[in-house]
């Protein structure tokens, strides 16, 4: 059965894409300073420790850019090259088409979440797919993407797979003909994802595509299946899947992005450890001591907040000592990595912190520093704009469908 055949292929590409996984769930955590146990509904869990003291790097620098690129909202355009008057019209319907699906489907809502996703995770996703007769655009987590890394090793994989979990309910609604087979349907194949506490009922949809071999080509498939039926079986003629990537910086090999979590890492985890040893000096050594030689015969009671004590003592002079806390070059470390991790990922600390540069007190200046500034992400804004021009081809595809 096509159920039975795509469950155990998907849960062989699982177990060998476990490492990009575990770095994503590390760049999560990261950025928002919390706990994330697993992707499904049964194993995540946002455990945030209120009580540490933070730096976090990775959170400022993601936000400043996100925010920086997505104030544009790239608008595609039909432009039509020696055509009539006919022709030039019907570019404006299309464009007005494509208006109307951006503006139903909530792109512009979307496209900041994916630009985050792209920042932190590497790579940020849009789904475009059609829902009856409308265009519906869906950010995917990389989490619940998978690739074979042998077919993704040249960047164009022929095979692409998505799990997610979706209610039962819902489930017969979209597919009534399978009723029995998704009702009698276990939550999912894999152990690990399974909690016996789970109150919500959801189970595991794989869906999978295999890109035609060529133009004209009748071998492309399209399957969506539970652990115990196939829900839809169908050609695929399209050369492309129903998604859109946005990588933050583009691999030398593979499939996958770099984001700047991946890249500042090392920093982040440093700053937090130096942090945790600070925190913990303080606490250790920040508290006054008070020496009192043996046999003083000094009670602890006279040692209270009273203005104007008196505190009888034999022999020595009882001593109050405050000892420094840690060497100032710690404190310089930290600064040097914090200082060092935005000009690693290429935001200036200024912009982070919503602040104008000393000196730069002109218009034309603070443009020409923003136009500086804004060079490190040519790539990453190009990419953006090409993301709601694919956006239009698609949309243009389902609609002729």
């Amino acid at each position: 059965q096509p159920y039975d055949d795509l469950v155990q292929s998907f849960r062989v590409i699982e177990a060998s894409d476990v490492l990009r996984r575990e770095a994503l769930l590390r760049y999560v955590r990261l950025y928002g300073n919390s706990g994330l146990w697993g992707y499904t509904p049964f194993t995540h869990n946002q455990v945030v420790d209120r009580a540490r003291v933070t730096m976090n790097v990775i959170k400022s620098v993601c936000d400043t850019a996100v925010s920086r690129l997505s104030r544009q909202r790239p608008r595609p355009r039909f432009i039509t090259h020696g055509g009539n008057w006919s022709l030039q019209r019907k570019a404006r319907l299309l464009e007005r088409f494509t208006d109307q699906a951006f503006y139903q489907g909530g792109l512009y809502q979307l496209a900041p979440k994916i630009l985050l996703d792209a920042a932190v995770l590497g790579t940020g996703c849009l789904k475009v797919y059609r829902k009856g007769a409308e265009v519906q655009f869906e950010s995917v987590f990389p989490g619940e993407l998978f690739v074979d890394p042998a077919d993704g090793f040249y960047g164009e994989p022929r095979n692409f797979y998505q799990r997610k979990f979706i209610d039962r309910q819902v489930l017969l609604r979209l597919f009534p003909d399978h009723y029995e087979e998704i009702s009698a349907a276990s939550r999912t194949t894999n152990a690990e994802d399974f909690t016996a506490t789970a109150l919500v009922d959801q189970i595991e949809v794989l869906e999978a595509w295999h890109l035609p071999s060529g133009r004209g080509a009748t071998d492309g498939r399209h399957v969506i299946c539970i652990s115990n039926a196939t829900l839809q079986d169908d050609n695929w003629e399209k050369g492309s899947f129903p998604f859109i990537f946005l990588r933050w910086t583009d691999p030398m090999l593979g499939f996958w992005g770099e984001g700047v979590a991946g890249e500042i890492q090392g920093m982040q985890m440093e700053i937090n450890k130096l942090l945790l040893k600070i925190q913990r000096a303080f606490h250790l050594m920040s508290v006054p001591r008070i020496y009192v030689e043996n046999g003083s015969k000094i009670r602890k009671s006279f040692f209270n907040n009273e203005i104007g004590t008196i505190i009888p003592f034999s022999g020595t002079m009882p001593q109050q000592v405050t000892p420094p806390s840690l060497n100032r070059e710690i404190f310089d470390h930290l600064n040097m990595l914090y200082s060092r991790s935005f000009e690693i990922a290429g935001i200036s600390q200024m912009a982070a912190t919503s602040m104008k540069p000393a000196g730069l007190n002109s218009g034309a200046a603070l443009r020409e520093y923003q136009d500086v500034e804004s060079l490190r992400f040519t790539t990453v804004s190009r990419q953006y704009e090409e993301m709601f021009m694919e956006a239009a081809r698609q949309v243009v595809g389902i609609g002729k469908e």
